[in-house]
């Protein structure tokens, strides 16, 4: 099964919308009809777009949702873990 990602409204899982939050950035995703709320420790509207298609990959391997956006919600890249582990971010 393949699902596309993105802002149109063709997309299985489409982008609705991308906010700043103080750690990261809010994504609103779209899979179908349902909501799919995310929020990542990431910075750049860009991710959004990398979230997506993540999001998009897992559910066309089968994977449920609850699990799609768990493994997004808990993603860390490397910088952002040396500067926690730093206190950088005031654990």
């Amino acid at each position: 099964m393949l699902f596309r990602s993105g802002r149109a409204s063709s997309a299985d899982v489409r982008i609705e919308a991308v906010e700043a939050l103080p750690r990261g950035i809010g994504i609103a995703l779209r899979e179908n009809r349902d909501a799919v709320p995310v929020a990542l420790p990431l910075l750049g509207g860009f991710n959004a777009w990398n979230a997506a298609g993540a999001y998009a990959a897992a559910r066309a391997l089968g994977i449920e949702r609850a699990v799609a956006v768990a493994g997004l919600v808990v993603f860390m890249p490397l910088e952002y873990l040396w500067w926690r582990l730093i206190g950088y971010f005031g654990n």
